[in-house]
């Protein structure tokens, strides 16, 4: 029987990324940037944001969050998303997901960029995962594939 501790598998899996952040922070001139898109109230994300914040703030990367409220506008929410596409600042896009039942979540995420999607959620992301030719692995793939060939 294997017995699997995630704990001291994700310190391990940090402790490889460290340098590697480190490094490309250099490369950069300055820490890369990370953000967060949620819909709700902020306690609905709160624990998930919070875990990613944590996280984050080890590695050395920049983090930030953005909660939109229920009542927002989806154009608006769309027109947002295509502004942090074009800020050269923000390195990835996470889309907190599921939506709230009243959004199009297709239409949201469908404007996140296939270039700063580190969940693979756009149509082409998710398609060149398919096919074997990811741009980048999603975290929970990632996940897997390394506790797979880390514990066997």
């Amino acid at each position: 029987m294997i017995v699997f501790d995630g704990r001291v598998f994700a310190q391990k899996k940090e402790e490889l990324l460290k340098p590697k952040i480190s490094d490309h922070t250099k490369k950069l001139g300055r820490k890369p940037k990370l953000l967060a898109a949620g819909i709700g109230s902020e306690k609905d994300i709160e624990m998930y944001l919070r875990m990613k914040q944590e996280v984050a703030d080890r590695l050395g990367v920049d983090f930030e969050k953005l909660v939109f409220s229920t009542d927002s506008d989806i154009n608006d929410i769309c027109k947002k998303i295509a502004e942090l596409n074009s800020d050269s600042r923000t390195d990835g896009l996470l889309l907190e997901l599921p939506l709230p039942k009243k959004f199009d979540d297709t239409k949201i995420m469908e404007q996140v960029s296939p270039k700063k999607d580190p969940d693979c959620i756009t149509y082409e992301n998710l398609g060149r995962l398919l096919y074997g030719k990811p741009r980048i692995l999603p975290a929970t793939v990632r996940a897997i594939k390394d506790i797979l060939f880390d514990v066997i």
